[in-house]
Protein backbone atom coordinates (compact mmCIF):
# COMPACT_ATOMS: atom_id res chain seq x y z
CA UNK A 1 0.00 0.00 0.00
CA UNK A 2 1.49 3.35 -0.83
CA UNK A 3 1.26 5.74 1.82
CA UNK A 4 -0.17 9.62 1.52
CA UNK A 5 2.62 12.10 1.37
CA UNK A 6 0.89 14.97 0.10
CA UNK A 7 -2.76 15.65 -0.03
CA UNK A 8 -5.66 18.33 -1.42
CA UNK A 9 -8.30 18.49 0.43
CA UNK A 10 -11.15 20.94 -1.56
CA UNK A 11 -14.15 22.11 0.92
CA UNK A 12 -11.29 22.74 3.49
CA UNK A 13 -13.21 25.02 5.47
CA UNK A 14 -16.51 23.07 6.30
CA UNK A 15 -17.05 20.69 9.07
CA UNK A 16 -16.12 17.23 7.12
CA UNK A 17 -13.15 19.37 5.11
CA UNK A 18 -11.80 20.98 8.64
CA UNK A 19 -11.88 17.37 10.40
CA UNK A 20 -10.03 16.06 7.08
CA UNK A 21 -7.29 17.94 7.11
CA UNK A 22 -6.54 18.58 10.24
CA UNK A 23 -6.45 14.55 10.53
CA UNK A 24 -3.99 14.21 7.56
CA UNK A 25 -1.90 17.16 9.41
CA UNK A 26 -2.20 15.27 12.69
CA UNK A 27 -0.57 12.20 10.72
CA UNK A 28 2.34 13.99 9.34
CA UNK A 29 0.66 14.70 5.70
CA UNK A 30 1.43 17.79 3.73
CA UNK A 31 -1.96 18.76 3.59
CA UNK A 32 -2.82 21.71 0.40
CA UNK A 33 -6.45 23.12 1.56
CA UNK A 34 -8.27 25.02 -0.46
CA UNK A 35 -10.63 27.43 0.89
CA UNK A 36 -12.95 30.53 -0.23
CA UNK A 37 -10.67 32.82 1.09
CA UNK A 38 -7.30 32.93 3.02
CA UNK A 39 -9.30 34.33 6.45
CA UNK A 40 -10.69 30.49 6.85
CA UNK A 41 -6.86 29.81 7.34
CA UNK A 42 -7.04 27.56 10.43
CA UNK A 43 -3.55 25.88 11.18
CA UNK A 44 -0.03 26.80 10.34
CA UNK A 45 1.05 23.43 9.24
CA UNK A 46 -1.30 23.50 6.23
CA UNK A 47 -0.87 25.30 3.01
CA UNK A 48 -4.14 27.19 2.17
CA UNK A 49 -5.04 28.07 -1.58
CA UNK A 50 -7.61 30.34 -1.88
CA UNK A 51 -9.97 29.18 -4.77
CA UNK A 52 -13.69 29.49 -6.42
CA UNK A 53 -14.10 26.02 -7.40
CA UNK A 54 -17.02 27.61 -10.00
CA UNK A 55 -14.64 29.02 -11.85
CA UNK A 56 -11.92 27.36 -14.10
CA UNK A 57 -8.45 26.74 -11.75
CA UNK A 58 -5.01 27.40 -12.93
CA UNK A 59 -2.61 25.22 -12.41
CA UNK A 60 -0.57 27.57 -10.70
CA UNK A 61 -2.97 27.37 -7.56
CA UNK A 62 -2.15 23.73 -7.21
CA UNK A 63 0.79 21.75 -5.51
CA UNK A 64 2.84 20.12 -8.64
CA UNK A 65 2.02 16.28 -7.19
CA UNK A 66 -0.33 15.06 -4.36
CA UNK A 67 -0.77 11.39 -3.77
CA UNK A 68 -4.59 11.74 -2.64
CA UNK A 69 -7.76 14.47 -3.01
CA UNK A 70 -10.08 14.47 -0.86
CA UNK A 71 -13.49 16.31 -2.59
CA UNK A 72 -15.50 17.58 0.23
CA UNK A 73 -16.57 20.71 -0.85
CA UNK A 74 -20.05 21.65 -2.30
CA UNK A 75 -21.52 24.31 -4.32
CA UNK A 76 -23.05 27.71 -2.63
CA UNK A 77 -26.01 27.92 -4.55
CA UNK A 78 -27.88 25.73 -6.82
CA UNK A 79 -26.44 24.36 -9.98
CA UNK A 80 -28.45 25.45 -13.02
Amino acid sequence: MTRITTALVTGAAGLLGQATARGLADSGVEVHALVRSKDQAFRDDIVFHQTDLSRPLGSSALPERVDAVFQLAQARERMR
